[in-house]
């Protein structure tokens, strides 16, 4: 009963010092190519507020994303070189997470998530591809509901989180 506790023991320090390494190794990557996405943030931000000016020409009145305190500018860079940094990293914290689990997969397991990820893969880029063609058709609409006279100016970082999250339905705040 002793060396089965020690040799569970053992196991258990071992998986741990290997989740330690892949962990920092991950999250090395994310902060890596955050950095990366911040030189890159301010080309984003312009290519992504484009929705937004094409719904702008199209309504009348006055259409504009705002900016509403001091540090607000500062954390849409930093969401931006984050989402950025995480999207680009992907692949590497796939491979940490992926080089962690494996050795614990039996081979049918090991096929059936090569199969997973072969097939989300494909379908997610499809998603995305979707969501970004009907986006400004979908701003466009959103904004249409603005009475005459009106001025429709949306928080940058409420924009951007809608962009992010592409849940425009629900109400509860993007943190």
């Amino acid at each position: 009963l002793h060396k089965e506790y020690r040799r569970q023991r053992q196991m258990c320090i071992r998986d741990s010092v290997e989740f330690r390494k892949r962990f920092v190794r991950a999250i090395a990557g994310i902060i890596i190519m955050s950095i990366v996405g911040w030189m890159f943030s301010d080309q984003v931000f312009r290519i992504l507020q484009q929705p937004f000016l094409t719904a702008a020409g199209q309504q009348q009145g006055l259409m504009s994303i705002t900016f509403n305190g001091v540090v607000s500018a500062f954390n849409v860079k930093l969401e931006i070189a984050f989402f950025l940094g995480l999207t680009a990293s992907c692949p590497w914290w796939s491979y940490q997470v992926w080089a962690f689990i494996n050795p614990g997969l039996k081979r049918k397991e090991r096929w059936t998530a090569v199969t997973f990820i072969g097939a989300s893969v494909p379908l997610f880029l499809t998603g995305a591809g979707l969501a970004w063609y009907l986006l400004p058709q979908a701003v466009a609409i959103l904004t249409g509901f603005a009475p005459a006279n009106t001025a429709t100016l949306l928080s940058a970082d409420v924009y951007f989180c809608l962009l992010y999250t592409s849940d425009a339905a629900d109400d509860t705040p993007c943190v």
